[in-house]
C-alpha cells in the first residue's frame, strides 16, 4: 500500500454531505439539510469517500453519520449502505446515526428495521456518546 498522502484533506465535500476524518479511523459524516439521497449519490459519496480512507491508508474505518437534517433517503440507498460490498469494501467495524428530529429518528428506525447491517449500528441523540461507543469497537 503506498504510503499516506500528507497533502490530502482530512475532508471530503459532496453535493449532499460533508465527511471528515477524526482521531480513532471515525468519519464523521454530516448530511446538508432537507438531502433526499438516492441510491446514485450514495454510490457517488462511497466512492469518494473509498478515496479519503486511501489518501489516509485507512483500510477500516467507524462510521458517525448525522442525519439530524436530512430530508430522506431511498430504499436503494439504505440497501446498499447496509450492502456487504460497503461493510466488506471500507472495513466498517461500526455505524452510530445521529438523530434528533422526528423526521431523522424515523429515518434511523427504517434503517434499522429493514437493513440487516454486518457491523453493529445504534441510534444516537448524543454526538459525543456515540463517538464514545465508536471508540470502543
Amino acid at each position: 500500500m503506498p504510503p499516506p498522502r500528507t497533502d490530502a484533506p482530512p475532508t471530503v465535500t459532496t453535493p449532499v454531505s460533508v465527511v471528515s476524518l477524526l482521531p480513532g479511523m471515525v468519519l464523521n459524516w454530516r448530511y446538508k439539510p432537507g438531502v433526499r439521497l438516492s441510491l446514485e449519490e450514495a454510490k457517488h459519496e462511497s466512492s469518494l469517500i473509498g478515496r479519503l480512507m486511501e489518501d489516509h491508508s485507512l483500510t477500516e474505518c467507524r462510521l458517525l453519520i448525522d442525519i439530524r437534517e436530512m430530508g430522506s433517503i431511498s430504499r436503494d440507498a439504505r440497501r446498499f449502505f447496509a450492502s456487504q460490498e460497503v461493510h466488506d469494501t471500507y472495513g466498517v467495524r461500526g455505524l452510530a446515526l445521529v438523530v434528533g428530529s422526528p423526521v431523522s429518528t424515523m429515518i434511523g428506525n427504517l434503517y434499522l428495521s429493514f437493513n440487516h447491517t454486518l457491523h453493529p449500528t445504534r441510534l444516537f441523540t448524543k454526538r459525543e456518546e456515540a463517538i464514545a461507543w465508536l471508540l470502543v469497537l
